[in-house]
């Protein structure tokens, strides 16, 4: 595993261009991904439930530990192939978020960022690290990347967003894709 301080493209050269460009952006994803792959993306699956701030997500965020947040886990795929392009987990602070976008995001399986765009809220992304993941036989993918960053809203952290980005949605399959060192 290789992890490199967010926005740098320290230790980048093996990944082809557009894992590089999808570790390094610090805007809305879902345009960028639907681009890159040919077809709109859509949330597959949605989990959604209180949970209370463990030390390392309390820091990122600015909370007390053990402060209730949300966590949400959700599978992007594609709206017609329902190949899976991305798994992402988020922590977020509900009393950060105007009312409208909390509503819409406890109500609906509608992403974050798009929720975000429509609501036309001003947000920072700071991206925090990136890193290679080998993972289990039994995982849909075994290699990825992951990225994880937050969204800061009125000078304050709001989101802890991981997403881990499968080789369908760089467009190359693994070994072609090269592990960094």
């Amino acid at each position: 595993m290789t992890v490199s301080p967010a926005g740098t493209l320290e230790g980048t050269a093996t990944l082809p261009q557009s894992a590089r460009l999808l570790m390094t952006t610090d805007g809305t994803l879902g345009p960028l991904v639907e681009a890159m792959v040919g077809e709109p993306i859509t949330v597959a699956h949605c989990r959604q439930v209180p949970e209370p701030a463990e030390r390392s997500v309390a820091r990122e965020l600015d909370v007390d530990p053990d402060d209730a947040l949300l966590s949400r886990c959700v599978d992007l795929v594609g709206r017609h192939t329902k190949t899976l392009y991305i798994k992402a987990h988020s922590f977020w602070v509900p009393h950060r978020l105007p009312s409208p976008v909390r509503r819409r995001l406890t109500d609906t399986m509608d992403p974050i960022g798009a929720v975000l765009r429509d609501f036309r809220t001003e947000t920072f992304r700071e991206l925090l690290s990136w890193r290679w993941c080998d993972l289990p036989e039994d995982f849909p993918c075994r290699n990825l990347c992951q990225r994880t960053y937050r969204i800061v809203m009125s000078g304050s952290p709001a989101f802890l967003i991981t997403e881990r980005f499968t080789h369908a949605c760089v467009g190359v399959t693994p070994p072609f894709w090269g592990h960094p060192k």
